[in-house]
């Protein structure tokens, strides 16, 4: 049983204490001002388990970790077998010296130098790296490769960007081999350089007589005039038999040792950290939108109550390994409802337990079933009851072969003593009434549910424990009616299939129609061991095979039929008061 952390409220049901109560049959008053403190004082309980957004992400982690662990191994997969049935990339880079002339030097005029931008030498580098980039040195360099590749290629692999705030134009080319990038940027590189003094050449022996020209007009270079006209001549037949002045080779490229880009193991823990936030996101969508209790704890903070026993559910494993009977329970779930019932047994007096829970399939009818079955091996008179009018489940878990109508049970003249039936397997002091239900059952219903209170009463008569199974009260308001004749509420949670709204509207129906609440929970889970569990100790691996008739046409017929002929009816049984 959960312990009563400081500050929680107070267990809103106590082990000894009547749901509602049984002096007075009818329904107790609505208190505002009692369900008001009840909520403030539940509040801080479900914020402290809710642990807010860390809560949520851890529990979306812990319910979600194979999510996370296979988005991670599904990137790094992938980035691994990208690398190795991709190209690989090597980059090679040469660098090009920029020495622009001054804007204002008489000697360049008219002719295509690199010039110095006043004010801003970073655009002066900008403006080279974009003058570099030509069609005419790609085709020079394509054509002085061997093997030569197309212009195109080369215009595709090659990039020109200056180097920081240096004066340094970087001519960088990317191939699948180091020595291939290496020799693809330094024939550009030297195009380019063979592109720029051919232009400049060509420029300059277009001036070059016209400049003659205008220096035999003024007299030669004696004159004021043709010191300066001498002066350009001399440039211009420099430029005309050299390279550009503005343009250098700085280094030649080397072919590099690794593969272009970061280092592989970086690459690796970012696609491993991109995998995990991928997987962590989902994770936490999840959690948001699921409607299933995930674990515990998220029970509790719907639903603050204490936890009486916890069941383990068997694998289809297990299972398959288990003879006899599928209902019986195992022998860790066995140790598990007798828990609950040393927790019940607190007072010696007759009990009625109403077993429900917040939503279809979370195990209440088995859990009635092993509960009605541990009261039964302690020797006393227990009858086990199937109040779930919509959809009774008990005469196919117990292979029963007759169930009790809904029209049947509802008639005036319907009597308890008659409709009980013993169940195959479990002890002899337990008896079942198992209801069945047809296509126009649904119209019967409300007059069943006044009938309810007189058929508990009669079974108080017979037995000193009445387990009833209920609809899931989260769905369905059939049990509000019958729980002034309720000792305790057992509520069954399945983790994972418990539905949380289903679970809040129970709650809320609980606190407004029966003061004191349910005794506690019954949480269903999973093992977290494949080993066998704590309760097991004891027992055998195996379950004893269970007598069955021979000659049998069915188990469920030939099992029925045994009981008939070795077990005494329940009415022939005596009753607390004969005792």
């Amino acid at each position: 049983m959960r312990s009563k952390a400081p500050g929680d409220q107070p267990l809103p049901r106590t082990l000894t204490g009547s749901c509602c109560d049984a002096d007075n049959k009818t329904q107790p008053d609505f208190d505002l001002l009692h369900v008001i403190d009840r909520h403030l004082k539940t509040q801080p309980l479900i914020a402290s388990r809710a642990g807010g957004a860390m809560g949520t992400y851890r529990r979306a982690l812990r319910a979600n970790w194979l999510l996370v662990v296979l988005a991670v191994l599904g990137g790094v997969s992938g980035y691994i077998a990208s690398q190795s049935v991709g190209v690989p990339r090597y980059e090679a880079t040469a660098q090009l010296l920029v020495t622009p002339v001054s804007a204002d030097d008489p000697n360049f005029l008219g002719l295509p130098v690199l010039r110095q931008t006043p004010g801003d030498p970073t655009r002066t580098i900008e403006t080279a790296a974009a003058l570099l980039r030509s069609g005419g040195a790609a085709k020079r360099a394509a054509q002085s490769l061997r093997p030569p590749t197309s212009v195109q290629h080369i215009l595709d692999v090659v990039s020109l960007k200056p180097q920081g705030q240096s004066n340094i134009v970087a001519v960088s080319a990317s191939a699948d081999t180091g020595r291939r990038a290496a020799q693809i940027a330094n024939a550009y590189a030297k195009a380019t350089l063979i592109e720029r003094a051919a232009l400049l050449r060509d420029s300059a022996a277009a001036q070059i007589p016209r400049v003659r020209a205008q220096l035999a007009a003024i007299g030669g270079a004696t004159r004021p005039a043709g010191a300066e006209l001498a002066q350009r001549l001399s440039a211009l037949r420099g430029l005309a038999e050299g390279g550009d002045p503005s343009l250098s080779l700085s280094q030649r490229a080397r072919a590099p040792d690794e593969q272009a880009g970061p280092s592989s193991v970086i690459v690796l823990l970012f696609v491993a950290l991109v995998g995990f936030a991928i997987g962590s996101l989902i994770a936490v969508l999840r959690e948001l939108t699921t409607r299933a209790i995930r674990d515990e704890d998220d029970a509790l903070a719907l639903y603050p109550l204490p936890v009486l026993a916890r069941v383990p559910v068997s694998s289809r494993r297990e299972a398959r390994a288990m003879t006899g009977p599928r209902w019986l329970p195992s022998p860790a779930t066995r140790e598990a409802f007798r828990t609950l019932l040393a927790q019940l047994k607190q007072h010696d007096r007759s009990r009625v337990v109403m077993v429900t829970s917040a939503s279809a399939g979370d195990g209440k009818t088995t859990s009635a079933i092993n509960l009605a079955a541990a009261i039964a091996e302690t020797g006393d008179q227990v009858v086990l009851l199937d109040f779930d009018l919509r959809k009774p489940d008990m005469r196919r878990v117990l292979g029963l072969l007759d169930g009790v109508s809904l029209a049947d049970l509802s008639h005036p003249d319907f009597r308890l003593e008659d409709a009980l039936v013993p169940a195959f397997g479990l002890a002899t002091t337990l008896s079942v009434l198992a209801t069945t239900v047809g296509p126009d059952s649904h119209l019967l219903v409300e007059a069943v549910k006044r009938r309810l209170p007189e058929v508990i009463e009669e079974a108080k008569n017979i037995a000193d424990w009445v387990v009833i199974d209920t609809a899931p009260l989260g769905r369905v308001s059939d049990a509000i009616g019958i729980l002034q004749e309720i000792d305790d509420i057992i509520i069954v949670s399945r983790l994972g299939v418990t539905d949380r709204r289903n679970l809040a509207t129970m709650r809320e129906l609980l606190e407004r129609t029966c003061d004191r609440g349910p005794t506690g929970l019954l949480v269903i889970s999973k093992q977290r061991s494949p080993s066998r569990s704590s309760y097991d100790y004891g027992y055998p691996a195996r379950r004893p095979h269970l007598p069955t008739a021979r000659g049998e046409r069915s188990t469920t017929q030939s099992t029925n039929e045994a009981l008939d002929r070795v077990r005494p009816s329940f009415s022939e049984r005596s009753t607390p008061a004969d005792r």
